[in-house]
């Protein structure tokens, strides 16, 4: 006789995918994701470790109480991170004003072409 997942108890259920993901991290380490496809691995953090799995094993792992996505990268147009590593620098206050006027007039333009590819 076949048992199938659903007709197990929820607490054998949350055991079966919490042993999963235990598995998992310690065959792939702490920052393994479980990825299906190079779709799913493209959208991966860069401080993560994508690892190919199967579809059934991947829905295991992140049933697991014990899983917890990764926090989705969010980059910031090229511009205000120009922007802001220009802020950084200690060399802004030793630059003349016109050439922090240049700087932040290609910004500018910058900034108009990035608004026209979204």
């Amino acid at each position: 006789m076949t048992l199938h997942l659903h007709q197990l108890p929820y607490g054998k259920r949350d055991e079966l995918y919490d042993k999963a993901f235990d598995d998992f991290v310690k065959e792939n380490g702490t920052k393994a994701i479980p990825v299906t496809d190079q779709e799913e691995l493209m959208k991966v953090p860069p401080q993560y470790k994508p690892v190919i799995v199967s579809k059934s094993s991947q829905a295991l792992i992140k049933l697991s109480r014990k899983y917890i996505e990764p926090e989705p990268v969010v980059k910031l147009p090229f511009s205000r991170r120009l922007q802001e590593w220009f802020d950084n620098l200690s060399v802004r206050n030793q630059i003349k004003g016109y050439e922090v006027a240049m700087f932040e007039h290609i910004l500018d333009e910058l900034e108009e072409v990035e608004a026209k590819w979204q």
